[in-house]
């Protein structure tokens, strides 16, 4: 599978993260829009640059003799799927310049990620941010920040896979 502009189709990434929800307390459990992966960066000629997308647009974190700068790629859109007791958070990334030196295998499409959360707690009506990433010992446990209710488990790492985006 292609990850870069072939003709005039356009690809990005679809990560999917799966979590177990506690419904004893809601906390109204959402992906805030900030998302970060580890991709070659068609500016700094650099692999394994942490890239982060949000409403702002993209940025690289840079290299050696280059700082943090825009990247293009955005969030393409962000959907959530409840099932019973688990929620599937599926964000879809456009990735312009991913290029054609980057893997085509799956398996190694982006080493890490991270999907920003945020929720309210109920009992505080304090709004929260956290985040899930692909790196975190599994399970791993969300708690509330301020009443420390259980509010998801993650027990598996996120799937990423090449999409056409346009």
């Amino acid at each position: 599978m292609c990850l870069w502009h072939h003709g005039r189709m356009a690809w990005g990434l679809e990560i999917t993260y799966v979590m177990e929800l506690c419904r004893a307390v809601d906390h109204e459990l959402q992906a805030s829009g900030d998302v970060a992966i580890t991709v070659p960066c068609a500016q700094c000629g650099r692999s394994g640059r942490t890239q982060i997308f949000g409403p702002e647009g993209g940025r690289c974190s840079g290299g050696r003799s280059l700082p943090a700068h825009p990247v293009r790629g955005g969030v393409r859109f962000i959907e959530r799927a409840d099932d019973g007791g688990s929620a599937a958070l599926r964000v879809t990334l456009d990735l312009p310049e991913l290029e054609a030196e980057s893997s085509s295998s799956e398996d190694s499409l982006t080493t890490w990620s991270r999907l920003g959360l945020a929720y309210r707690c109920p009992r505080t009506g304090l709004v929260h941010e956290d985040s899930v990433q692909s790196n975190l010992g599994r399970p791993s446990v969300l708690r509330c920040q301020s009443c420390e209710a259980e509010l998801a488990t993650s027990r598996e790492a996120p799937t990423v896979r090449a999409r056409e985006t346009g």
